[in-house]
Parts: C-alpha cells; sequence; structure tokens
C-alpha cells in the first residue's frame, strides 16, 4: 500500500475531484456522468419496455434513497444487518489476518459503512494506518459517511469513488494497491440476477491480486415468513424506498406516475431462493 499521505487524483473524462481534505486524508472521485439523467432516461426506457419491466438496483439509492435504506438497516424485521455485524464482531480479527501484508480495505457499495468499523477496527489493531477504499452510486452517502469515518479515526485515509460497481471496478483495476480485503455485503449480490452475479464477480476477479482476499455476505434460506417480513416491514420504510424511484423517476424525467395506485409487496420465490415482487399479467 502506498505511504504517501496524499492520495491521487484520476485524470479521466467525466471523471472529477468532489472533495479534498487539507490534510491529504479524503479525496471522493466522482465517476457518476455530469449529467446522470441521460443514462437514467435510457435505462429506464428499456427497463419499462423489458419483460418483465425492471430498474437497475442503483438508481434506488439516490439521496432520499440511500437514507431510507440506512433506515431500513435499523428496522426489528430487517434482520440481516444485525446477523452480519455479529459475524463481523466474532470473526473481525481472522478475517482481518486472512490476507498478509500491510493491507488496503476496498467495499463495493459501502453506503454509510456502519458496519465496515468493525473491520477498520480489527485492521488498525494489526497495522499503524489504513487506506478505506469505498465505492458507491451515491456521492452524498460517501461524503458523509467518509466525514464520520475520519472523525473517529484518525489513522484512516480514505479515497473514495462515486460510480456504479462496474465504473469503479474498471477504474480501480488501472491502479496498484497492496495485499487487499475486498467487501461485498448486506446479500447485495441478490440485486443481479446469474448472469450480472457472474459479470460482477469476473470484475472482481480481475482487481484483486494473489493473496487478495473478498469477504462476501449473502443471506441463507429459511422460514418464509422471516425473509417476507424483513421486505415488508409494518412501518412501510421498504414501500418507501421502492416507491421512490418512481417519484425519481416523476422529479428527474417529468414522469407521470401516481405513487398512489401502486402498492409495495415481497414475496420469497421458494424454487429461485429468493423475494420477488409480484409480476403483472
Amino acid at each position: 500500500m502506498a505511504q504517501t499521505q496524499q492520495a491521487p487524483h484520476l485524470a479521466h473524462p467525466g471523471d472529477y475531484l468532489r472533495d479534498r481534505r487539507p490534510d491529504g486524508r479524503l479525496v471522493i472521485h466522482n465517476l457518476v456522468k455530469r449529467d446522470p439523467r441521460t443514462g437514467l432516461a435510457e435505462d429506464v426506457r428499456n427497463g419499462l419496455t423489458a419483460h418483465p419491466k425492471r430498474f437497475l438496483p442503483k438508481y434506488f439509492y439516490d439521496d432520499l434513497g440511500s437514507q431510507l435504506f440506512d433506515a431500513i438497516c435499523l428496522l426489528p424485521e430487517y434482520y440481516l444487518t444485525r446477523a452480519e455485524n455479529e459475524i463481523l464482531e466474532r470473526y473481525g480479527d481472522e478475517i482481518a489476518a486472512s490476507v498478509g501484508g500491510h493491507k488496503t480495505l476496498l467495499e463495493m457499495g459501502s453506503g454509510s459503512a456502519s458496519k465496515t468499523r468493525l473491520l477498520i477496527e480489527a485492521l488498525l489493531r494489526e497495522q499503524t494506518e489504513l487506506l478505506f477504499i469505498p465505492v458507491d452510486i451515491s456521492a452524498t452517502a460517501l461524503e458523509n459517511s467518509s466525514r464520520i469515518l475520519l472523525q473517529s479515526y484518525p489513522r484512516l485515509r480514505i479515497e473514495a469513488y462515486a460510480a456504479d460497481y462496474f465504473a469503479g471496478l474498471a477504474e480501480l483495476g488501472k491502479k496498484h494497491r497492496g495485499p487487499t480485503l475486498a467487501l461485498f455485503l448486506g446479500s447485495n449480490i441478490s440485486n443481479f440476477d446469474l448472469e450480472e452475479a457472474l459479470r460482477f464477480l469476473r470484475a472482481m476477479r480481475d482487481v484483486l491480486n494473489r493473496g487478495d482476499a473478498l469477504l462476501l455476505g449473502a443471506d441463507l434460506k429459511k422460514d418464509p415468513a422471516i425473509l417476507e417480513a424483513a421486505y415488508n416491514d409494518a412501518l412501510g420504510v421498504t414501500s418507501a424506498f421502492n416507491l421512490n424511484v418512481l417519484a425519481r423517476i416523476n422529479r428527474e424525467l417529468k414522469g407521470t406516475f401516481d405513487l398512489r395506485a401502486f402498492r409495495h409487496r415481497a414475496f420469497y420465490n421458494e424454487a429461485m431462493g429468493r423475494i420477488e415482487q409480484p409480476r403483472q399479467p
């Protein structure tokens, strides 16, 4: 891992620096298109004309969507966050020791990075400083979480990428890193269909080197009642999260969705082993 105090800025078309702290501990590379509506419009058009209709997961995570997802993680029905916290608390030191040398921590879809703290602390018990590379579609979420982390951990440096997974990985593949522990938590792999999941894992493998490690968090099959409750919470936060993508289309693309005409419902498809939304005939 580079020992310099100032992280480099990538010169790349469409890439601009959102923030740089005077002490060099935070750099955020914004790889999101300057006019994100262009990609959104094309992807919405493709998704709504597909069979079945679909939205790419990244579009759920605008500023409001990211805040709603953070709220979902605190719900009593949403057991996934608590389960991962328990695993990381119990095995954090062992996970950190799985990669040798002076390590870098990389996280895809970092969000608020609340669980990541447990591994940051484990790694800082091993080494004097740590470079954390979070990748998230929301630049606002990255900025907020990075500032909180830097206040908590004086020996931490952050080089963040506001990008979708594949754009972030493409940039990371151009850079030299030391031994790396990569994280993809929260059962986010389930947001992909099989072909996309394989494409993501191959892209991840291309970035990692021999001796690096990937910690992948995925939920297990269990009682459908437990699974369905986690995605149909009593307060309706998950409903608001999902409907927010329609509100975003209305806001950004002058859409005309009547949100009152939609109802959120998730069910467990036992044959496929996943939570789904009901499909219209």
